[in-house]
């Protein structure tokens, strides 16, 4: 929709509000009465976006999973899916377990086979209660957090990367299924969920304790905790957050900054894609 008045009509809540580019769920709401409704459209009104058109998506209750793919010129030759156990901060999992789902596979093939796509495709689904139908709600065409995929034997990433150095590499069957967490959005969510050190100090005991085993969401963690070079960066989070647990919602804002797709670059692309035509506002 283009329009404020459009937007303002009566719908069922809650629903949800997407704008046509966002990066790490920045331009996207969920509205659940007539007082976020009318908030958000003053708020979506200010910075022009019904300019560039919105999306407005009915709610549907179920779990949140991901399908990762690549395609070689519109073949299939990898896919993993997993589901999101625990949430961190922006969505971003903490927790994920991997699934086998044939459904959610065959469609986003569908899409590569018609796109002609090559590389990666990432996809967002609600697989949906009532039906067990996979529901899209977002692409990406990259490959998100790769390693529950690399732990399953799947690895998507270097087919990836076989792909591109031209090896075309044969399909690759799913992989067995495990259970992972990643311990940088576990730290980051810890501090921001209330700000407390001693969630902090927690969440850091369960990493600690992930070698030995005792902590069966952590057992598949143990291959890269003990990699000195995985253990520095978290350190370091770990103390900043230690001494300022605030610090959190400042460092997510600050690492999405750096590679977002911002209203002025989508501006200069199209000024690119006209042949340098541009004009004021958004795009």
């Amino acid at each position: 929709m283009h329009s404020s008045a459009e937007f303002a009509s009566e719908r069922p809540y809650p629903f949800l509000v997407k704008t046509a580019f966002s990066t790490a769920s920045a331009g996207a709401w969920r509205v659940d009465d007539v007082r976020d409704r009318d908030a958000l459209r003053r708020k979506l009104e200010d910075c022009g976006a019904f300019n560039n058109g919105l999306i407005v998506q009915a709610r549907v209750a179920g779990a949140l999973e991901r399908n990762q793919t690549v395609f070689n010129r519109g073949r299939l030759i990898a896919s993993h899916a997993y589901r999101q156990i625990a949430a961190g901060p922006r969505g971003g999992d903490v927790l994920k377990t991997s699934v086998e789902r044939p459904d959610a596979r065959t469609l986003a093939q569908r899409i590569g086979v018609a796109l002609g796509w090559h590389g990666a495709l990432s996809v967002d689904y609600i697989l949906e209660e009532s039906t067990g139908r996979p529901m899209f709600i977002d692409f990406n065409p990259r490959l998100v957090e790769p390693m529950n995929a690399w732990f399953s034997d799947t690895d998507p990433s270097g087919r990836a990367v076989g792909d591109s150095l031209g090896q075309t590499p044969p399909w690759a069957a799913p992989g067995w299924e495990l259970t992972t967490s990643l311990g940088l959005m576990g730290l980051l969510d810890a501090a921001g969920r209330r700000g407390r050190r001693r969630d902090v100090l927690q969440e850091i005991g369960l990493l600690l304790v992930a070698p030995a085993g005792t902590a069966a969401r952590w057992r598949n963690s143990a291959r890269w905790v003990l990699i000195p070079g995985v253990c520095c960066p978290l350190a370091a989070l770990g103390a900043s957050l230690l001494l300022s647990p605030a610090s959190a919602a400042r460092f997510s804002d600050h690492a999405v900054k750096t590679y977002s797709l911002t209203p002025e670059a989508i501006h200069q692309l199209r000024g690119w894609a006209l042949g340098g035509q541009t004009s004021g506002g958004w795009p």
